[in-house]
Parts: structure tokens; sequence; C-alpha cells
């Protein structure tokens, strides 16, 4: 997979992700819009199946990792965090006092502030719950591509099952079967969900399976673009994620490697991608916490949709310029 690649898929993810918290509303039930009703379910939600975006995103993360595994021996793992939650408290600095104003945040106390602030906990942005569990497993990626290298299908396999046991161990607790109670718990079930993917990216670089899949079916451009566009329509009916998702991440992968996309297409997809962290840490800001009566009072999905990758991008374009002049000296 190629750099541009990547960030094109990137670009894929973060669109995945605008449409999913449009129309599958975790933070507001109240919140409603105009929408063709197909056998009792929304359109929207029916399409929203397949829009899950954070296995693309810690495969992705996986692969390119180990790439720069194999070229400098060694993550610089503390540099990276360091980025990565700078953009972040960046991004808190710029809404919360917006929230706080509006008495919009759920936080009452110095510690959940501050648990905020490293992502432990996420009252100030409910999507970035999965902040804190991919730090601790890319905290941890020396070391699993350390073994990865010396035993590659038994690390692979082994990621497997803990990442089952993890989602047995989750599921029981959402279904009240058992009941852990404390926030460590679940932030430690979140970090075991994700070791699987993140393994799964380091290996399909290892393995360059991207590369052999593009051998085979690149000169069948109809041929895939049928077979994903018959996945993507299978993947619509299934409200069942575990597993099948994960499934379906890999075809967008290697679908978006292998099919011929027009270059300015491919330029749009590309720059959305550049964008698409700081789009991630703010977009809810804006849909869910301070202007929703704005979006949602277009009613019309695709108003709503194309509004807010407008409002997310150009947002994201402003504190992307602020934060690479902060950046610069780190």
């Amino acid at each position: 997979m190629t750099p541009k690649n990547s960030l094109l898929l990137k670009g894929i993810a973060i669109l995945m992700m605008l449409f999913l918290h449009c129309f599958n509303v975790g933070i507001n039930k109240s919140i409603c819009y105009e929408d063709i009703v197909i056998s009792g379910y929304p359109l929207c939600d029916i399409i929203a199946r397949c829009a899950s975006p954070v296995d693309l995103y810690i495969i992705l993360s996986g692969y390119g990792l180990y790439y720069k595994y194999t070229k400098d021996k060694h993550i610089f793992v503390f540099r990276r965090l360091l980025k990565l939650y700078a953009l972040y408290w960046l991004t808190l600095l710029i809404f919360v006092p917006m929230l706080i104003v509006r008495k919009d945040s759920d936080v009452t106390s110095f510690s959940d502030a501050l648990l905020n602030v490293i992502g432990y906990k996420t009252s100030f942005n409910a999507t970035v719950w999965f902040l804190f569990p991919y730090c601790l497993i890319m905290a941890c990626s020396n070391r699993i591509f350390k073994y990865l290298n010396q035993y590659p299908r038994k690390v692979l396999l082994a990621s497997f099952v803990v990442s089952v046991v993890g989602y047995g161990i989750s599921w029981a607790g959402i279904h009240k079967f058992v009941d852990f109670g404390y926030e460590y718990f679940a932030q430690m079930i979140n970090s075991l969900g994700m070791l699987f993917p993140f393994v799964l990216g380091a290996f399909m670089n290892k393995e360059k399976l991207i590369e052999k899949f593009k051998l085979c079916f690149e000169d069948k451009q109809c041929f895939v673009v049928l077979s994903f566009a018959c996945l993507t329509f299978l993947r619509c009916l299934t409200e069942f994620s575990f597993l099948v998702h994960l499934a379906y991440t890999c075809c967008i992968i290697l679908f978006f490697c292998v099919v011929r996309i027009p270059m300015n297409v491919r330029k749009i997809f590309i720059f959305f991608g550049k964008l698409s962290t700081v789009v991630w840490f703010i977009h809810a800001y804006l849909l869910w916490y301070l202007w929703s009566g704005v979006f949602y009072g277009l009613k019309y999905p695709p108003f709503i949709f194309l509004a807010i990758i407008a409002v997310s991008f150009i947002c994201g374009g402003a504190i992307n310029v602020i934060y690479k002049k902060i950046i610069e000296k780190i």
C-alpha cells in the first residue's frame, strides 16, 4: 500500500465516521430528520451499518507503524503520542470553553476533567472513546512487532483469540450477565478488541497481502467493483458487526487499493485523509454538542451530510494550520 493509498483510505474512514455520527445518533435520541423507511428501518441507519470506521483506522495504523518499524527498527512511541495528544489538547482548548459557557459539559470535578484530558474518559466528546485504548496499543507496538517478526502466524492467531475473548467479556457486560463496574476494565476490553485489527494490519504489510491481491485482480476491474457492491449490499442486511465488519473493512482496503479511481476524486479523498484526525476530534462538537439544531434543521440526509463535511473540514483545516505551528516546536 502506497502512502497516498493510505491517505485515501483515511479519507474514506473519516467520511464513514461523519456519516455514522450523522445518522446513527448516539448522544441525542431526540434528533430527527426526514428519511426513507424500508421495512421499518430508516435508510440511513441501514447504510450506516457499513460506516463504522474504527477497524479501518486501526488496521491502517498497524500497517503504517509496521512499515516504520521495519524501516527504522523502532517506533518512537512517545513522540508519536505527544503529537497526537497535542492535536487533541488543542481541540479541547478551542471547544470545551464553548461547552462550559453553554453549560453542556457533563464534567463536574477536576479529576473528571483531568481524565478527559488524557482521553481516559470522554465526557467532553464521546467520539474519542477509542483514543486511549489505541494509545495503549501503540505503546506496546515495538514489542508486538518484535514477536510478529519471529512468530507471524502465531501472533496473528493469539491476537485473534484475545480479541474474541475481549468481545465476549464486553458482550457479557453489556447484557448484564456480569457487572465489572470499573472504567479501567472497559478501557482494557476496548484495547483487547483493537489488538487483532492492529496486528492484522501489520501482518498484511509483512506478508504483502495487498500487493498480492493487486497482482491477481488489478486487470479485473469490473469483477472487483461488482463483488464489492454485492458485499456492501450483504453488509447492509445485517446489524451484527463483530468480525463481520472487520472482514468488510478488509474488503474496503483491498477495493480502494485495486480499483482505478479518477485522479481528481483521489485528490479529494487524499485531502480528506490529511485532515482526518483533526476532523475526528472536532466534528462531534459541531454536530452534536454545539450546533445540532443548525445541521439537523436542514432535515434531509444529503444536506445534513454535506453540511457537516464542509464545516468540519473548514474548521479542521484552520485548526491544522495552528497545530502545525505548534508541532514545529515539539
